[in-house]
């Protein structure tokens, strides 16, 4: 896949990638940072600029349906606004209530063995 390049203002490549995790690399005080770089054609923007509203569509779509939260309880910000909080949570204290008895019953039977 062709990946797109700008230039910031200070000269460093922005890729789409950087755009969604916000690393820009760009390291304050060297020089050769600071040299505009060639702009791009106004096809070359247009492209760019679709490009980039579908790379943020799938980054919304991902954090808001797929990323667990820790501040929500590790649900998603879906799960909570659709109101399935409350069964996912107790479906995952059944979960877990179940994984203990079984780990408590497997130590159980090592102690009896040794």
């Amino acid at each position: 896949m062709h990946e797109t390049h700008y230039k910031a203002n200070f000269g460093t490549a922005i890729t789409f990638e950087d755009l969604l995790t916000m690393k820009t690399g760009i390291q304050f005080g060297d020089p050769s940072n600071y040299s505009p770089g060639p702009m791009p054609t106004t096809a070359e923007m247009y492209r760019a600029i679709g490009q980039l509203k579908a790379r943020l569509a799938e980054f919304v779509e991902y954090y808001n349906n797929q990323r667990y939260h820790e501040s929500l309880d590790n649900l998603t910000p879906a799960d909570v606004y659709h109101g399935r909080a409350e069964s996912i949570l107790k479906q995952r204290e059944l979960i877990k209530q179940k994984t203990m008895r079984k780990r408590r019953k497997s130590h159980q039977n090592q102690m009896l063995n040794l």
